[in-house]
């Protein structure tokens, strides 16, 4: 066999782009796949059944005029409880955990060292923290469960803008004249989406319970800007239908509900492509927290990721009909040769 007859320039081309082509492709998948990775919010259903799958995590997300409030949340609970049932879900075994919080708005929070800075102040109520997977760095989360409402849970910028240090737990801060102890210090925004969506401003978490001690009673803020749970899949969009159901019935075309545990699969990034733009921008009243932001943009960023993906997979599939095409030829011509020598 004539080795130069293989070794043509064209083949070495070839070969050397297809390798490219590949080295292109794994490296676009373990990018994606870090970037996914990276937004810890959207796999509280792993982390809840210790990665044994079998379950989704739900986010709903409402408008500001959509009347949700804390008085609905148990209705919410009840009618996805009774069509869980329904369809032959148990769900008496196993005490299913949910989340709900009201983005306040920005607040001065002043301390006892005489000291202040602005920061935006979310109030959350039921496993909040479980959904939200935060950098824990000193003390704890506070819960519904807490004998003490007067919690808060700040981020570190806000620890060093009001104590100069991390090590504040147990220290007081002041909200509208209300006093808070802190519980629980956690990490500032660490992704680079998570910076972008975030600001400069710092965070602060309170228990919903203690929302209208911040008000004069006639100016309590009774909405709700989220909701979410996590339910059983026994089959594909079981979960997500479900909530759906619940939510729809009383706050249609004021809502917009995630699934957030298979948001960033290759299928349905690359099934969304058409309408990834869209889903960038919202065409509601709907008010989302940063970490649901940071989550749009990287679905945006690995959309893309996977379309070029996808395009560079071409290569390979020429080539492979290429080199099928040329064996066929060679076959044929070794078939005419061995029959002339038979004749």
């Amino acid at each position: 066999m004539d080795m130069r007859k293989i070794i043509k320039p064209r083949n070495i081309i070839l070969a050397v782009i297809n390798v490219i082509t590949m080295v292109a492709i794994i490296a676009i998948s373990v990018d994606g796949h870090s970037i996914s990775s990276s937004q810890k919010y959207n796999y509280a259903a792993e982390r809840w059944s210790q990665e044994k799958g079998g379950y989704t995590q739900i986010s709903c997300y409402f408008a500001n005029d959509s009347g949700f409030t804390f008085e609905n949340v148990d209705t919410v609970r009840n009618t996805i409880a009774a069509s869980m049932t329904n369809s032959g879900v148990n769900l008496n075994e196993t005490v299913l955990p949910d989340s709900y919080y009201a983005q306040l708005g920005k607040y001065t929070v002043t301390c006892d060292r005489n000291a202040s800075s602005q920061a935006k102040i979310t109030a959350a109520g039921g496993r909040f923290f479980l959904f939200r997977s935060f950098n824990l760095l000193k003390g704890a989360y506070f819960g519904d469960n807490d004998i003490m409402h007067d919690s808060i849970v700040i981020d570190r910028s806000l620890a060093f803008k009001l104590y100069g240090s991390e090590n504040v737990i147990g220290f007081a801060v002041y909200i509208n004249g209300v006093k808070f102890v802190i519980t629980g210090v956690i990490a500032d925004p660490q992704t680079k989406y998570e910076k972008e969506c975030a600001g400069d401003i710092p965070h602060a978490y309170i228990p919903y319970q203690e929302t209208d001690k911040l008000y004069d009673k006639a100016e309590v803020p009774q909405k709700l800007n989220c909701y979410e749970c996590i339910l059983p899949e026994l089959v594909d969009d079981l979960a997500y239908n479900t909530v759906e159901s619940a939510i729809t019935e009383n706050y249609k075309d004021k809502h917009t509900i995630v699934k957030n545990t298979d948001r960033f699969s290759s299928k349905v990034r690359l099934k969304q492509i058409k309408s990834m733009n869209r889903s960038l921008v919202m065409d509601r009243a709907i008010e989302l927290p940063y970490w649901e932001n940071a989550s749009r943009m990287a679905e945006y960023d690995i959309s893309v990721l996977y379309m070029i993906r996808m395009l560079l997979f071409i290569i390979p599939a020429v080539t492979m009909i290429f080199i099928v095409f040329k064996a066929f030829r060679a076959r044929k011509r070794l078939v005419c040769w061995i029959s002339s020598l038979i004749k």
